[in-house]
């Protein structure tokens, strides 16, 4: 008799054991995964796509916990979700009807970068070495007050071809090789300089005949 009861016993453990290994975790709904989701990071408002299996119903997809700004299920494995403002850095978790998975990867929660300040921009005279007239584009960051004043080697001022209040932009002003008296100056080396933006700038300019 205690013989028969230990076999049955070693028996219910063993069908115990079997119907365990066959039962699927509790934490995974079946047929559904999350596989992966490109950028790995980004700011609030980014277009996050996300691929896996099981996407036919789903319910909301969360960032660290706070709800998609807004979620398109593009198919049954990609759906595409858009960075919450109260997200956090954490799993990316899909919730539907059956069940919620979280991805195994973290999505990095993360302000933009700066970007620079622009800057003052003079490529120099266009072109150079010049016969008449000269082009002397720059690029100003913000509005301000531009002076562009021609100089000889000698430092001595020549032409002073703009000075006024101008806004943020490119600007093209050009020189027609005169001086302030409406004389045409002589062939030789001259230096352009550019006062703009709390900077200045020259640039060499060979005037030909």
């Amino acid at each position: 008799m205690r013989a028969r009861l230990h076999r049955m016993t070693a028996a219910l453990a063993v069908a115990w054991l079997a119907a365990s290994a066959a039962s699927p975790p509790p934490t995974r709904a079946q047929g559904m995964d999350v596989l992966g989701f490109t950028p790995d990071s980004g700011p609030p408002g980014t277009l996050v796509k996300v691929v896996g299996a099981g996407f036919d119903s789903v319910l909301v997809v969360r960032f660290g916990g706070a709800a998609a700004g807004s979620l398109r299920v593009v198919s049954s494995t990609h759906l595409k979700a858009v960075v919450p403002a109260d997200a956090a850095t954490g799993p990316i978790t899909v919730e539907t009807p059956r069940g919620t998975l979280a991805s195994a990867r973290w999505f990095v929660v993360g302000t933009p970068p700066a970007r620079p300040a622009p800057d003052l921009a003079f490529a120099g005279p266009r072109p150079n070495p010049a016969t008449g007239s000269v082009s002397l584009g720059f690029t100003l960051p913000q509005s301000g007050r531009v002076r562009l004043v021609v100089f000889d080697v000698h430092g001595r001022r020549v032409k002073t071809v703009l000075d006024a209040a101008l806004s943020a932009g490119e600007h093209q002003p050009t020189w027609n090789g005169r001086d302030e008296r409406g004389m045409r100056v002589a062939p030789g080396a001259y230096r352009v300089r550019l006062e703009a933006a709390g900077r200045l700038l020259e640039r060499p300019l060979i005037l030909r005949r």
